[in-house]
């Protein structure tokens, strides 16, 4: 076994692992970085976890995660896994602030889902997502990497940005 603690927190590390592990509690990667290539080793993830990115990279690695929770302060999520083997991470909620969005986000239990950004600082989200309960910007800048980056549903601007990460024109 990883973990056996309430909270996982990885910090300067590179864990890519191939035993099973039997922690069952939230996931918080403060810096380096995660990858695990199976259920079994990330553990249980169940509707009453979260995953917490303060810095470092979580790499879902093609596979389908749901959770209650996932809060991204810094950091980047990821999906490692070769075009035609992409996972989704699935969850209840998304309370984003810096960082970067390379892996597919959905509807996780209950959908729909919504993502809400409510610091100052940026956000780059570079895939077409399919969660579908709307975002809400309050401050800071999301850059749209993708046509469909933030989903479906309806967009609130109270405050901050919405860009483009380059010359190309965005839908969203």
């Amino acid at each position: 076994n990883i973990f056996r603690t309430t909270q996982a927190a990885l910090a300067g590390t590179t864990v890519v692992t191939n035993n099973n592990n039997t922690y069952a509690g939230d996931w918080r990667v403060d810096s380096g970085f995660i990858r695990f290539s199976n259920a079994a080793q990330l553990g249980t993830l169940t509707t009453a976890n979260s995953l917490k990115g303060n810095g470092g990279t979580f790499d879902i690695k093609g596979r389908t995660e749901t959770l209650g929770a996932f809060t991204l302060t810094n950091g980047t999520l990821t999906d490692g896994a070769a075009v035609g083997s992409k996972g989704l991470l699935k969850a209840a909620s998304y309370a984003v602030s810096n960082g970067t969005i390379n892996a597919v986000i959905a509807d996780g239990p209950g959908g729909p889902s919504a993502m809400t950004k409510t610091t100052s600082g940026h956000l780059w989200i570079n895939t077409t997502n399919t969660y579908t309960g709307g975002t809400n910007l309050v401050d800071g800048r999301i850059y749209a990497g993708a046509d469909g980056t933030l989903g479906t549903g309806i967009l609130t601007l109270t405050g901050g940005r919405l860009m483009s990460n380059g010359a190309t024109d965005r839908t969203f």
